[in-house]
């Protein structure tokens, strides 16, 4: 069966981000939805972490055909090749997608107007405001640390390692690419990914306050 995805990202451009997908299944119903809050970012930024949030969401209920539409022009002809993508922050987002898109029997993008995208474009206003991942069913976007082999037992995956690589921006933020992807602000001490929105620190963070002697500093999350 092929199912339909749809997302949507916003910005303060820049600033704080918010990320939406919904998923659709047989006769237009919602099988799962998530959100999720960026620290820092630009809509083109938000808009391409939006569509690997709809990727990711459609693997974690194991489903391998899906067309998945934005209303993002940039970010929908970027990544069907019709036009070029020259930033340095942005290929890294699409780099993910490219790979995202060899884990589906059939992926498709298609863009759609605004006012087609309304229950994506409500859930990343949702994940603008929340303070943490949130997605239905509960145990979506979980990754599986173990896995059944033939006989039915369960056995740990294989671990790989990613390199990490790290470039400098043209507004002086960090781009850290590797199994995750994060752009790192040195002036605010602030990340994008995960692990930072959850508690307020994170391995980029304290990794640049090592290299630079500075004392870390006391960071709420709200």
């Amino acid at each position: 069966m092929q199912h339909i995805g749809y997302f949507d990202g916003g910005s303060e451009n820049p600033g704080k981000c918010g990320l939406g997908a919904t998923l659709l299944g047989e006769h237009s119903a919602e099988l799962a939805w998530a959100i999720k809050p960026i620290q820092y970012g630009t809509n083109n930024e938000a808009e391409y972490q939006a569509v690997i949030l709809l990727m990711e969401l459609a693997l974690s209920q194991g489903i391998s055909h899906i067309v998945c539409r934005g209303d993002s022009q940039l970010v929908i002809n970027q990544i069907n090749g019709r036009w070029r993508c020259q930033k340095e922050e942005l290929k890294q987002f699409l780099n993910q997608v490219h790979q995202l898109s060899t884990r589906f029997e059939y992926i498709r993008f298609e863009w759609v107007k605004r006012e087609d995208n309304q229950r994506a474009d409500a859930l990343s206003k949702q994940g603008m405001s929340a303070t943490q991942l949130e997605c239905a069913p509960q145990n979506a976007l979980i990754p599986q640390v173990q896995a059944p082999n033939f006989n039915g037992s369960t056995t740990a995956p294989p671990t790989t390692i990613t390199p990490v690589t790290v470039k400098t921006l043209q507004d002086g933020r960090l781009l850290i690419g590797g199994a995750q992807i994060a752009i790192l602000d040195p002036t605010t001490k602030t990340c994008t990914c995960g692990e930072f929105h959850a508690t307020g620190q994170c391995v980029h963070v304290k990794a640049l306050l090592k290299l630079t002697n500075t004392p870390s500093p006391t960071t709420s999350v709200h």
